[in-house]
């Protein structure tokens, strides 16, 4: 049986505003899904302050083109994100300091049908996990 909900966190050598602004810009999560989700980043909206409100994320799975459109519903500057999925999905994801950067941390749940389509065939843990060390490295050798 599937878990309840995902949680995977990862500590990123960073101060907690750099890693909270790269993951902000939603170009940043998109692109560190590994590639075979043929994931990019479609149109959004942002507010005057700069702040992202929704966003389009198109991508394939088994051989079929599909887009979800995502809603920022929680956006606590250096502290968490959290992105609602028009396909079900909530995404939460947290930064806190810890001894010698900043602890990422993710989380997300969906319906008991899509954890099961993903335990047999999208291994969501797994790209999650590509993705984490992708965000990692990227954080790190920023400037």
């Amino acid at each position: 049986m599937a878990p309840a909900k995902h949680t995977r966190n990862i500590h990123i050598d960073a101060p907690v505003a750099k890693v909270f602004h790269y993951l902000e810009d939603p170009a940043h999560f998109v692109g560190g899904i590994p590639a075979k989700a043929h994931a990019t980043l479609g149109a959004g909206e942002w507010t005057p302050e700069g702040v992202v409100t929704d966003y389009e994320v198109k991508f394939r799975e088994l051989g079929m083109h599909f887009t979800a459109v995502f809603t920022r519903e929680e956006y606590k500057v250096n502290q968490r994100i959290v992105d609602h999925s028009s396909q079900g999905p909530v995404f939460t994801l947290s930064v806190e300091p810890d001894a010698s950067g900043t602890t990422l941390t993710t989380n997300w749940d969906s319906s008991t049908l899509d954890k099961m389509l993903d335990a047999i065939w999208f291994h969501g843990d797994k790209l999650i996990e590509d993705e984490f060390a992708t965000i990692k490295h990227e954080v790190e050798s920023l400037a």
